[in-house]
């Protein structure tokens, strides 16, 4: 596996989380895919993660339509340049969410440093996953690395999306950081 938690250290019955947690979106598209999770940060810089989308990749419109459908105000982040996408295709891609009013960033992924800060998160008892993730809980127990360490091909596209979000937590508190001691 690429993650050495077990699921009962992290998978908790489905429950309501409190409104005044802060919420994002993590949207990852593939050729074939295209995938979101849909995340709660709260006491302690922990993560829930309560709501995840997975469709053949097809009608942007529809894809957009379902991300706002969860919470239009809630923000999603996109890394345009994923799936070795071209900067000028990962550009249009970002136009058309804003042009279909996904509250779209983007954020540039790094699947290591997503890898990590979510293994810190898990062992940290920090990253938490409600047991109606079923498509999510499925790429996990199929998620895996070589002997060499790198993680293998496959359908892992809620993985990428939870590794960019997680990872997008981290750049934004950083950015935040250096904006407010420069």
């Amino acid at each position: 596996m690429a993650h050495n938690a077990s699921e009962p250290d992290f998978v908790v019955p489905a429950y309501s989380i409190p409104a005044y947690w802060s919420r994002v979106c993590a949207v990852h598209m593939d050729r074939k895919m295209v995938a979101a999770v849909w995340g709660a940060v709260g006491e302690g810089d922990s993560v829930v993660l309560y709501g995840e989308y997975l469709a053949k990749r097809g009608d942007l419109a529809i894809h957009a339509d379902a991300i706002r459908r969860r919470g239009g105000w809630i923000p999603a982040v996109l890394d345009p340049d994923a799936d070795r996408r071209k900067k000028a295709e990962g550009q249009r891609l970002v136009d058309r969410f804003v042009d279909l009013n996904v509250n779209l960033f983007v954020v540039e992924g790094d699947q290591e440093a997503g890898l990590h800060e979510m293994a810190t998160r898990l062992s940290s008892k920090r990253f938490r996953v409600l047991d109606t993730m079923t498509e999510w809980l499925t790429q996990y127990r199929g998620y895996r690395r070589n002997s060499d360490g790198e993680v293998l091909e496959g359908d892992h596209q809620l993985m990428t999306a939870t590794e960019l979000l997680v990872w997008g937590l981290v750049a934004h508190v950083v950015a935040d950081w250096l904006l407010q001691n420069d």
